[in-house]
């Protein structure tokens, strides 16, 4: 039986028709044979922070050792923030935190003060950051922390991803094949851009969409089984602490 280890998944109840209860999202693990899944809440991302991580907590505690958590952080609200990252890493079964660009509006990504405390926080840590179509600027801050894991999230389906494997690439940069646009041979042309799969991760979206739809872009692609099993489990055992 192949292993999978979801790097990217969400809980909670969205506006899209789901199937968002915890239950019905262990379902979906069992039916595609995901061993662990790591999620943060789509409450904490779009409107409570604090509510929003506490349901995270509630379902690493019903589903311990499948299921694993990303602290969702938000830099215009720096100390509480902080104070969640704080929380949960004496809690257990976190393993990073989630960062959605898109709704922090008048903060350039990771380049202000407040993003510099978060990730100074997140380092002493040693977690991973999953970042949402963040690959430009994780480019330009990665180096300056040497010590985390940023996973682009949904980059291993771009062009801009072949365009910055073409370049100079962080070797804590991480890319994540959930999502739903695919350019044919893309991750083909990835991996031999950058030599190997080394540095591209399993990621679902789910409950958003079906793991179907990234397993088969993995088991689809013209690359050998063992880069194949570096996406699929390999690169996240390497990188969680789980």
């Amino acid at each position: 039986m192949k292993r999978i280890i979801d790097v990217h998944g969400h809980l909670s109840k969205f506006w899209l028709p789901m199937p968002w209860r915890n239950r019905d999202i262990v379902a979906y693990l069992d039916r595609f044979s995901i061993e662990k899944y790591v999620a943060s809440s789509l409450l904490a991302i779009t409107e409570n922070l604090i509510e929003g991580n506490r349901e995270t907590w509630e379902f690493v505690k019903e589903y311990p050792g499948r299921v694993y958590g990303y602290v969702v952080v938000n830099p215009h609200y720096v100390e509480a923030s902080l104070k969640e990252i704080e929380r949960y890493s004496r809690a257990g079964g976190f393993v990073g935190v989630k960062v959605h660009d898109g709704y922090y509006m008048n903060i350039g990504p990771f380049y202000s003060p407040n993003w510099r405390r978060i990730l100074g926080l997140v380092s002493d840590l040693g977690w991973t950051v999953l970042c949402h179509d963040s690959l430009l600027s994780l480019s330009e801050i990665a180096p300056d922390y040497p010590e985390v894991n940023f996973i682009s999230a949904h980059a291993a389906n771009s062009t801009l991803a072949v365009r910055y494997a073409q370049g100079e690439t962080q070797p804590n940069i991480f890319l994540d094949v959930c999502g739903t646009p695919r350019n044919y041979g893309i991750i083909e042309r990835i991996v031999e851009l950058l030599g190997s799969a080394d540095n591209i991760l399993f990621g679902t979206d789910l409950p958003l969409l079906s793991p179907a739809s990234a397993i088969g872009k993995v088991e689809n692609a013209e690359i050998s089984q063992e880069e194949k099993e570096k996406i699929l489990y390999k690169n996240a055992l390497r990188i969680f602490n789980f």
